[in-house]
């Protein structure tokens, strides 16, 4: 397992890939996550847990609007010490931690609000892994708290959904890396296509549909609230309407009620 997380944390504390996800504190939440984080996560004064929070983006905004106890986890040192500076640059007093989602070094019961943004979830290797991610998440919950994640959508272009239909088929004969259904090798770096990297040092990520999602919450005994497509939460403008991650709300329900 360590391998795996090894090649996404070298990919991400690349110089393209670092900046991308470092310099976009000023972009602030996409309509879509606020649209979300306002409907669910209604005590402003709730603890949130941002998994994967790159270089504050998200949590900086969550202060913004008024959430102001916020701690940000992420599994590269590089990110996180581009993050602490950027709070610091903001005037906020959020923490950034090094953290790995599948290991949470947190309280059980410690958190009102969970976010997993962008791609997080995709990029958790193997999904023995990205249910441990979901188990801990749950674990660090309060009673009644909400999950937001997003990933990207196996069907969000023709084009991805022949290529993971072709593969998959090929997989079941030919699989020399140990890829799962809707894996994928990282090609872009910073935006360009790199095809000369070897495909041992490439990391992978997953592409995912509703129903994996789904299947995975309910494994770890989270219940689905929403599950939707980008652009058919926020739709507005034409920027929006591209918005073809997928969006998943999930919240703890009471341990008194479940029994």
């Amino acid at each position: 397992m360590e391998e795996l997380f090894d090649k996404m944390i070298k990919r991400y504390s690349e110089t393209e890939e670092f900046l991308i996800w470092t310099d976009n504190v000023n972009n602030g939440l996409e309509k879509v996550e606020e649209i979300l984080i306002k409907k669910y996560f209604t005590n402003k004064k709730g603890k949130i847990l941002d998994i994967g929070c790159g270089g504050g983006r998200e949590a900086i905004a969550l202060y913004k609007m008024g959430y102001t106890n916020i701690i940000g986890i992420d599994f590269v040192k590089k990110i996180i010490k581009k993050a602490r500076e950027n709070a610091r640059n903001y005037g906020t007093d959020i923490i950034f931690k090094v953290g790995n989602a599948v290991d949470l070094k947190f309280q059980e019961n410690e958190f009102d609000y969970i976010v997993m943004f962008k791609q997080c979830y995709g990029h958790i290797p193997k999904r023995i892994n990205r249910l441990k991610a979901l188990k801990e998440a749950k674990r660090v919950l309060k009673d009644n708290g909400f999950i937001i994640l997003t990933t990207s959508w196996m069907n969000s272009r023709f084009v991805y959904r022949f290529y993971f239909f072709f593969m998959n088929i090929v997989r079941r004969f030919y699989n020399p890396f140990n890829l799962e259904s809707n894996d994928a090798f990282i090609f872009r770096t910073g935006g360009k296509y790199n095809f000369l990297k070897s495909f041992k040092k490439r990391a992978v990520f997953h592409w995912h549909n509703p129903e994996e999602i789904i299947e995975d919450a309910r494994e770890v005994g989270l219940e689905v609230l929403k599950m939707e497509i980008g652009y058919r939460i926020a739709s507005q403008n034409k920027k929006e309407f591209k918005n073809k991650m997928l969006y998943c709300v999930l919240r703890r329900e009471n341990n008194e009620i479940q029994k």
